[in-house]
């Protein structure tokens, strides 16, 4: 009688035969992982590139639309009369140096209501000149001269007269204290210390932090107005 023969397995065969067949598996599943992973970066890289090329036009068409308005406002100038356009840029020019008077006194008030706590930071940071004067203005100077400069060149005409303006505080603190320099010197310091005060907490400084930075601004401004008086007198 012939004993049938029995395939026999050893415990390191079972051990193996698992892992050997699983590895294909394994490298087949890392494969297709990897590969929706790059389709998954070639997607997010053609809509990054959609919304780039569709914010490109959106600025190109807004620049054309500038660009046909201020033509548009330039031939309206033109064919405006020169009456008109006179007293506006007189209007132009003196309203941006009651700017700048109004701004050296927000300046001050700005300042003294920081340091003496009668005055919060929501109130300091509000830009009163610009929303009460300034901007109103716009809409009253369509047709100055001005306007025929280049933006630098308008930009330089308006900063000089807000300037003068921004001085006139301090010069009529002197004329009231009969002509002292140091009403001068102090009126000039607080209303630049307030300036910048202001522009510190736009920027998102602490009151604190602002009232310093605006205190180092109008010590400088006292240093350079020091300087240019005596060279302006020889």
């Amino acid at each position: 009688m012939t004993v049938p023969k029995f395939k026999t397995y050893s415990l390191s065969n079972l051990y193996k035969s698992p892992s050997s067949s699983y590895r294909p598996r394994l490298r087949s599943i890392k494969d297709i992982q990897a590969a929706l992973e790059q389709e998954r970066l070639k997607q997010e890289m053609e809509e990054y590139q959609r919304q780039q090329q569709a914010l490109a036009e959106l600025q190109y068409l807004n620049y054309l639309q500038q660009q046909e308005e201020a033509k548009a406002a330039q031939e309206e100038r033109k064919n405006a009369g020169f009456f008109k356009r006179t007293g506006q840029t007189l209007l132009d020019v003196g309203g941006h140096i009651a700017g700048g008077a109004s701004r050296g006194i927000e300046g001050v008030v700005d300042y003294l209501g920081g340091l003496t706590g009668l005055m919060s930071e929501e109130q300091i940071a509000h830009d009163w000149t610009s929303k009460n004067i300034l901007q109103p203005l716009e809409s009253q100077i369509e047709h100055s001269y001005i306007y025929d400069l280049s933006p630098t060149g308008q930009t330089i005409t308006r900063g000089v007269a807000e300037g003068v303006g921004q001085m006139l505080p301090a010069i009529a603190a002197t004329y009231l204290t009969g002509g002292g320099s140091l009403a001068y010197m102090t009126t000039f310091g607080l209303s630049a210390a307030g300036g910048a005060t202001q522009e510190a907490l736009q920027e998102g400084a602490t009151k604190k932090q602002a009232l310093a930075y605006g205190a180092l601004s109008g010590l400088k401004e006292i240093m350079i107005e020091k300087l240019l008086v005596p060279a302006g007198k020889n």
